[in-house]
């Protein structure tokens, strides 16, 4: 009954079952069926009315998923849902994956603190070297504050230079800063930086700077691009 009044929208009908309801474990099962809600705002009372007397658990752990995935237009929903330790880590991750794909800044800035797994971190790297990505810079620089480890720094430096001509040179700069290390494999960086012909790119990386062994070797590397071309 708990459900079928949440799936009616009906406010006052739902508090008086919940409130005559002996049973709570059926609470958690109605939040779906609130998700279904069109109305925004009467969406937002009966979930808020759920949360309040006990709904918790998968059931509203994927209510975040769903929320982040709508945008920023459910920003008092996704806030609502973190409150009530809504988890970030369903899904690998899937609500924070979500939130920089489609939301400001600011709600991924509100997210990430409640992301205590960092499996939800490395879950956005696609989404936050994707070029289409809006404000990937700053969400990047959240994400990272946010514990990414250093492998994974490293692992993101070499995304964005694969990114061709869609590097932003200050996403490069900004890993840079938080070590990201030119070495990591084999010098891949490097790699990308010289064949890319950027050479102002490639200044960047060599400020780090690099092993010196490691540097010789990508200097014959130069070397034999330069003749092919």
């Amino acid at each position: 009954m708990v459900e079928l009044s949440a799936r009616s929208a009906n406010v006052e009908l739902l508090k008086l079952l919940i409130r005559h309801n002996g049973d709570r474990t059926s609470i958690p099962s109605a939040i779906p069926e609130a998700m279904k809600i069109a109305q925004s705002s009467t969406q937002l009372k009966i979930i808020n009315l759920l949360l309040d007397h006990g709904a918790y658990g998968l059931n509203v752990d994927q209510a975040l998923v769903d929320a982040t995935r709508l945008g920023s237009d459910e920003v008092a929903l996704i806030q609502l849902l973190l409150k009530a330790k809504a988890s970030t880590g369903h899904r690998g991750g899937k609500a924070l994956s979500n939130v920089v794909k489609f939301c400001s800044k600011d709600i991924v800035h509100s997210i990430i603190t409640k992301a205590i797994h960092q499996q939800s971190h490395l879950a956005t790297l696609p989404c936050v070297f994707n070029p289409a990505t809006q404000e990937r810079r700053e969400k990047a620089e959240l994400v990272i504050q946010g514990s990414i480890d250093k492998e994974s720094i490293n692992k993101a430096l070499i995304h964005e230079l694969s990114n061709g001509k869609s590097i932003d040179h200050n996403m490069a700069k900004m890993l840079l800063r938080y070590k990201a290390n030119c070495d990591y494999d084999h010098g891949k960086a490097l790699d990308l930086a010289i064949e890319s012909g950027d050479s102002a790119l490639l200044q960047l990386l060599l400020a780090s700077p690099p092993n010196p062994r490691l540097l010789a070797q990508k200097i014959l590397v130069a070397m034999q691009i330069t003749e092919r071309k």
